[in-house]
């Protein structure tokens, strides 16, 4: 380790030498650990390295940006560095993995110009778990710019391992960061029947980890993906594709200055437990723009969709997910796709069935508009700002408590716009919003804490529709617990027990395990009642009590691909769950120092074959760590109640 310190920083300082600023200042997070290094080059570019612990973990990376009539892409120079600002903010989050967080940076301010006498302003915060940056056009105040291309890179270190999934071609359904997570090596290209990568994306480099991705879109500019073929470990940012939307709508759109594009985020651990339980995302986001968030009230619910596809047309089959939601004390119920042309009742009198329960409904919309083909109703209710309004009233006045909205298939900048506008209507008339295929977390829970949950993930409805999914989803499922919700709530639908078209592998443990593994402000538990019935007493107990908020989130153990064990803690009661992608036995160590003093007992659900479960109470007062076994494709969950 010693002798790649050596040369790694023997790199960094030939690049240093090459440049013409060879004293270019850099910024520091507080801890002194990570840094940024900004570097003007003497063939005219401006990049930047990064480093941690003393290793680089980002090769000299690309900055830069062309718009229509003048470009920062060459012929660069550094030409102002503000002092560094120290920044600390104190937020509290609705629903996450962990609700009180403490957000501390150091920040400072390069200004590049360009040939032309046009300044750029590159805003970079240095975290101690990570490094974030945005570029500010300010030279043109007042005026409009097209912002046409970004040449922002990040050049990984080679050889290494990268876990990342491609982000998709356009088809009628896609793209909708639905493809399959898997591990590549750093550089390699992506499959060359998609489009590129898509965030986030990790990567084990010099001893740290590393997690790249985004945050902070306001709606004036596309989120992006990663170029397709990145030589050398250089992946480049990516615009939506021009033939998403249907080609209605454009890839960039002229913006109104001063402007800043989104923040280019990049999580930096020497662990994957500092990766899995940032909170660098909604760092990097807006405070709320809610008063009163006390009407939002995140939750369980049953779904009829995933067990029999058509129910949604049945008032008398969705009565019955009613009824099992309020036997579960579960807060909802999910009313999915083509609810207009239900037979035997309507949205109305079902509203008010379920008010006699206690039980509140949430409803399904398509998103479009011309931007997609989908069929699936209602649709063209979301797309027309008066049209969505007069919607959202609607179901205000009949007591309905949140939406799903669903087929953005876009990063493209008006339907980023699109998801603002149905945050900012639906809070104004109290409703809860899920987004399905749709774009990947920005951290809008922070700004819009009425945005409970998301969907970005190929998630438990492929049982239907693709036969390969039972042989990918262990691993696949293990390497988003490390990338994909780690950067926000995921809607995968989780504890699906019945075997579909497409039978699952995995074992009952794995599935039940999901509800504390994944997290997502409501929890759409996807099975068929009767299939929950089914169940040992202890199991249906864990189904009724088991949280959606989590005061705060501990990684355990694991390995991307492989298993994750995670903590998660709900006022005094930390739950732990466990799920293993291999198709071999692991063992699996439980450090129980998190734990306050006072905890003595551990109720552990194990798995016992494919449907078999067990239940053991394990003393666990004065132990420093545990063993738990997990069976092949299995999992757990135990729970300790904390005395106070």
């Amino acid at each position: 380790m010693k002798n790649l310190l050596i040369f790694t920083l023997s790199l960094l300082t030939l690049f240093m030498a090459g440049c013409r600023n060879k004293q270019a200042t850099y910024l520091a997070s507080p801890n002194g650990h990570i840094v940024f290094y900004p570097v003007e080059t003497s063939d005219g570019f401006v990049k930047y390295t990064v480093s941690a612990n003393g290793y680089v973990v980002l090769e000299p990376s690309s900055l830069g940006l062309m718009a229509e009539g003048f470009s920062f892409t060459d012929n660069l120079r550094i030409t102002s560095i503000s002092g560094v600002r120290s920044k600390q903010e104190s937020y509290r989050l609705v629903t996450g993995k962990q609700l009180l967080n403490e957000a501390t940076c150091n920040e400072r301010t390069y200004t590049i110009t360009n040939d032309d006498g046009n300044e750029m302003d590159l805003q970079v915060r240095a975290y101690d778990d990570g490094i974030a940056f945005r570029y500010r056009l300010n030279s043109t105040a007042g005026k409009t710019v097209h912002v046409v291309s970004e040449q922002t890179s990040f050049n990984l270190p080679q050889p290494g391992k990268a876990w990342m999934h491609p982000y998709d071609a356009v088809t009628q359904w896609a793209p909708g960061y639905e493809t399959y997570y898997t591990e590549v090596a750093t550089g390699e290209a992506a499959p060359a029947d998609k489009n590129g990568w898509a965030f986030p994306a990790l990567f084990e480099v010099n001893g740290s980890w590393v997690l790249i991705s985004e945050a902070g879109h306001d709606g004036s500019y596309p989120a992006m993906h990663l170029d397709a073929d990145p030589a050398t470990g250089n992946y480049t940012l990516r615009l939506p594709e021009p033939e998403e939307t249907y080609n209605n709508l454009p890839a960039t759109k002229p913006v109104a200055t001063p402007f800043d594009t989104p923040w280019r985020a990049i999580a930096i651990a020497g662990s994957l437990a500092g990766i899995v339980e940032t909170n660098l995302i909604t760092h990097l986001t807006d405070p709320s723009k809610l008063e009163d968030t006390s009407w939002i009230r995140p939750g369980r619910s049953s779904w009829s969709w995933w067990s029999d596809n058509d129910s949604p047309k049945d008032f008398e089959k969705l009565k019955r997910f009613i009824d099992f939601s309020a036997e579960m004390g579960w807060e909802y119920s999910l009313v999915d796709a083509n609810w207009n042309i239900m037979q035997g009742g309507d949205l109305k009198g079902l509203a008010e069935y379920a008010a006699t329960k206690g039980v509140g409904l949430l409803v399904w919309y398509n998103s479009g508009g011309a931007h997609n083909i989908v069929t699936e109703m209602p649709r063209d209710r979301m797309w027309d700002a008066d049209t969505r309004r007069a919607e959202f009233q609607q179901l205000q006045q009949r007591g309905i408590r949140g939406i799903k909205v669903d087929f953005f298939q876009s990063d493209k900048p008006d339907i980023i716009r699109q998801y603002i506008d149905i945050l900012e209507d639906a809070a104004e008339f109290e409703l809860l919003v899920n987004f399905h295929g749709c774009t990947l977390p920005k951290g809008w829970r922070r700004t819009y804490p009425n945005l409970v949950t998301m969907e970005s993930i190929r998630g438990g409805e492929c049982y239907i529709f693709a036969g390969e999914y039972p042989e990918n989803a262990p691993v696949h499922l293990n390497i988003a617990t490390y990338t994909r919700n780690v950067v926000g709530p995921m809607d995968y639908t989780p504890v699906g027990l019945s075997y579909l078209k497409h039978p699952h592998l995995t074992t009952f443990a794995f599935e039940l395990a999901q509800g504390v593994v994944f997290e997502s402000g409501i929890q759409h538990l996807s099975d068929d009642p009767d299939a929950y019935r089914a169940l040992p007493d202890f199991a249906i107990e864990y189904l009724k009590n088991l949280p959606v908020v989590w005061d705060e989130t501990k990684f355990l153990d694991g390995y991307p691909g492989d298993y994750t064990v995670i903590a998660r803690r709900s006022g005094g009661t930390w739950y732990v769950g466990g799920i293993n992608g291999l198709d071999t036995a692991v063992s699996a160590n439980l450090d129980l120092s998190f734990l306050p003093g006072g905890a003595r007992e551990l109720q552990l659900m194990t798995g016992n074959g494919k449907e078999g479960l067990d239940m053991q109470l394990i003393d666990i007062s004065g132990k420093e760590n545990l063993v738990v076994d997990m069976e092949p494709l299995s999992g757990f969950v135990g729970w300790v109640i904390v005395p106070r």
